[in-house]
């Protein structure tokens, strides 16, 4: 959930591309330092990373957002119900992978 999160965060100060590149070894690093698994970490750092709010994060939207087809207004509260629906999703991917092992 740390990965997550960090991800989330890390998306509104850097794009993915850059995010991933800056501190997937890093994390990557510290998870098997603390004797965890860092293709889990890995994994929820990149789910964090693609979580949008603004329209201006995606090249997609904000074709559509330009063309007048989408307000702001509703794009917004699209991508936060959508980032509040996959923290539930990453809650429950983390029970299964403590389930499994992978934690």
């Amino acid at each position: 959930m740390l990965g997550y999160t960090f991800g989330v965060i890390v998306n509104f100060l850097m794009t993915p591309l850059g995010a991933q590149s800056a501190f997937e070894i890093m994390i990557g690093n510290m998870c098997y330092g603390a004797g965890l698994d860092p293709v889990s970490a890995m994994m929820s750092f990149q789910m964090g990373l693609e979580m949008y709010l603004f329209p201006y994060e995606v090249a997609m939207v904000l074709f559509f957002f330009g063309l007048g087809y989408m307000e702001t207004k509703s794009t917004i509260k699209m991508f936060a119900v959508r980032m509040v629906l996959s923290f539930g999703l990453m809650l429950l991917v983390a029970g299964y992978w403590d389930l499994v092992g992978l934690f």
